[in-house]
């Protein structure tokens, strides 16, 4: 039944729906989906290059994993302010 649909409608169908979804998404949400993805597609172009980065200035790889992980860290202390920021953004 499924690719009845597909092949009826096309690819117009499922955009149309997916839009349909997203605007009925409260602005705050929408706020966080864009930030997200921003920030995932920031972590896929650069994460690759920071771990050689990072063991080119350290030399050592457990401190170039240390290091790694208290960037994580980092991000997870800061998620909490971001959040209220984008709260009060959306308001």
């Amino acid at each position: 039944m499924l690719e009845g649909v597909l092949l009826h409608y096309g690819h117009f169908f499922l955009y149309t729906r997916v839009q349909r979804d997203i605007n009925a998404l409260p602005k705050g949400a929408r706020a966080l989906i864009f930030a997200m993805f921003i920030y995932m597609v920031g972590w896929g172009i650069f994460g690759p290059f920071l771990s050689i980065l990072i063991h080119n200035i350290v030399q050592n790889y457990a401190l170039a994993g240390l290091f790694y992980g208290l960037l994580f860290l980092v991000g997870v202390v800061f998620s909490a302010p971001l959040v209220h920021f984008l709260t009060r953004l959306t308001r």
